[in-house]
């Protein structure tokens, strides 16, 4: 299986990335989506080089000096266990355009801290508490 990177999403991937969403968090919609990719300073994919599909992506905000937040971070059903996720994680914290970023914090689930571990990742931050303030649509 070879596996290339993508920075930016053609129509194609971006409706893998919905089929992603579906999994991962069903509320999203192809629209918010693709505001969210607009908005996002660093969006990578990973794509099947046989099946032009994407089968994995991650994205980050950051100011690119003092902190990056790392954001769904996504491997396919079909391809978890095969080692993606890890090389997506080593691709996105070996970014040129990262490497002075003093602190990266990425968010996930409690099932994922392990996983996360591996790079250096702890659930606690300097004392810092997250925190979040919900927003009500109409």
């Amino acid at each position: 299986m070879a596996i290339a990177i993508v920075r930016q999403l053609n129509e194609d991937y971006l409706q893998d990335l919905c089929a992603l969403y579906q999994i991962a968090a069903p509320d999203r919609t192809r629209r918010d989506i693709r505001r969210m990719l607009a908005n996002s300073d660093v969006v990578l994919g990973l794509v099947d080089d046989t099946s032009d599909r994407l089968v994995g992506f991650a994205r980050i905000l950051t100011d690119f000096v003092y902190e990056a937040l790392l954001l769904d971070v996504m491997i396919g059903e079909s391809r978890q266990g095969l080692g993606l996720g890890q090389y997506l994680m080593e691709t996105v914290l070996a970014l040129p355009e990262l490497r002075a970023v003093r602190d990266i914090q990425v968010q996930c689930p409690p099932d994922m801290v392990t996983f996360y571990s591996r790079w250096g990742f702890s659930p606690s931050f300097q004392g810092t508490v997250s925190m979040c303030r919900p927003h009500n649509r109409p």
